[in-house]
């Protein structure tokens, strides 16, 4: 069960929401999902940067007010 997970993206890329994401106890679209903490790159703690699985995409994705990014491959564990 992945309580935290890390994201970490390569040099070269936007690294703004890089850091820890926390596991909710709840879940979207039957699927686990996590919150940014609150010292997630340079965004703050009221931004809600999260990441979720997508049933209409079938893709995990991380969204924030100013961002919304898709996974690149379909994979349905994390």
């Amino acid at each position: 069960m992945c309580t935290t997970i890390e994201i970490d993206v390569a040099a070269g890329g936007l690294q703004t929401y890089d850091g820890l994401y926390h596991k909710q106890s709840s879940t979207i679209n039957g699927y686990d999902w996590w919150v940014a903490r609150n010292d997630v790159g340079s965004i703050e703690a009221t931004s809600n940067s999260t990441i979720y699985f997508s049933t209409s995409h079938n893709r995990w994705i991380l969204e924030a007010p100013d961002v919304y990014f898709e996974a690149n491959a379909t994979h349905h564990s994390i």
